[in-house]
């Protein structure tokens, strides 16, 4: 196991990060732990608190709220030296008597690798062609509208082409809530409120948030309902006990550049359902995986997790109940936008053969 994987193996064990409920100070001890016990750099640690945040902050840490604690946890003292957390236990466990067996471990968990640009540029060198959004977006299998034109419009058919009849679709405008809009497909969208026991109200879907307009990728029940951890109960809209099916896993990459990642992306023989971008530096990638069970998922997941990071993936992006950006959304005043539709794509068939000249 990597020193990044200890590290999120440590602080998922540390108390959750719980608003009025010491949360502050429950997501500065993990960032301490990263920065001073595991001494890892910056992005490192980053990565790490990314994945602890999905799992173990309600509601979770913005990205600038995180590289915050990251940089105050660097600052502050610390009365332990760095590396701390990284000493080994080198003495075994004492037998317990004649014919007690060892100490039962579970399967030991996939190796995530680390981001390696060299590897990520001679991946995407293999590439027959340059590969651009406006080129994705014209050869998209479902038509796609041009920047100028994509909207609100844009968004609802969006959910629509991939969500089935009566199928719901959590839409965010603040990150760390439990759900601001709500779309099922056929009956169209509706405000929702942040109080259990108040009826939503019919509404259009956001164009636009300062930062940004965000979706669950996967088909929720809409409704609050209980999520037990091992802290205690609480009501959610977004935890895995809402979701209905598990049919999609997130690609994104903050590491290689556009270029590269798009390059790497259509030569993979993944089922690539939609790709658009972030309205920022980055383009996600909506896989199809069709999972029968969350076991399913995160072995799905794992898979993913074990290969892609070298090229770019984000692996704390591929965590089942994701939030990810809504095409045809303004994030500030930069489009969310939408390049590939494929609500069925095929199997074992990369995007650069259907799309070759």
């Amino acid at each position: 196991m990597n020193i990044e994987s200890r590290a999120l193996s440590y602080a998922l064990t540390l108390p959750p990060s719980v608003a009025k409920q010491g949360g502050h100070d429950a997501a500065f001890r993990v960032a301490s732990c990263l920065v001073w016990g595991f001494d890892l750099s910056r992005e490192q640690a980053l990565s790490v608190m990314r994945q602890w945040n999905q799992q173990r902050a309600n509601p979770p840490w913005s990205e600038a709220e995180l590289s915050h604690k990251i940089d105050s946890a660097a600052a502050a003292p610390s009365k332990y030296p760095r590396g701390y957390l990284l000493r080994e236990k080198t003495e075994k466990p004492a037998p317990q008597g004649e014919g007690v067996a060892p100490l039962p471990t579970g399967p030991e968990r996939p190796r995530i690798p680390l981001y390696d640009s060299a590897k990520a540029e001679q991946f995407a060198a293999a590439c027959r062609f340059p590969i651009t959004l406006d080129l994705l977006a014209r050869r998209s299998p479902v038509a796609i509208p041009s920047p100028a034109n994509q909207n609100t419009t844009t968004s609802e058919a969006f959910l629509s082409a991939l969500y089935p009849e009566g199928e719901s679709v959590l839409v965010f405008t603040d990150f760390r809530s439990q759900g601001d809009f709500l779309w099922t497909v056929g009956k169209g969208g509706f405000r929702l409120s942040r109080q259990r026991n108040i009826a939503p109200v019919p509404s259009r879907l956001p164009g636009s948030a300062k930062e940004g307009v965000w979706f669950l990728i996967q088909p929720v029940t809409g409704e609050w309902s209980i999520q037990n951890t091992g802290d205690g109960t609480r009501y959610g809209r977004r935890h895995g006990g809402c979701v209905t099916s598990w049919r999609y896993l997130l690609l994104e990459s903050d590491e290689a550049p556009e270029s590269v990642w798009l390059r790497c992306l259509v030569q993979l023989p993944i089922r690539i359902s939609a790709m658009y971008t972030s309205g920022g530096r980055s383009v996600h990638a909506l896989i199809r995986v069709d999972a029968s069970s969350k076991a399913d998922y995160d072995a799905s997941r794992d898979v993913i997790r074990s290969v892609l990071p070298v090229i770019g993936a984000d692996p704390a992006a591929t965590t089942g109940v994701r939030l990810s950006r809504l095409p045809g959304c303004l994030r500030g005043n930069q489009l969310q936008r939408l390049v590939w539709l494929d609500p069925e794509p095929p199997a074992g068939l990369p995007i650069l053969d259907r799309i070759a000249p």
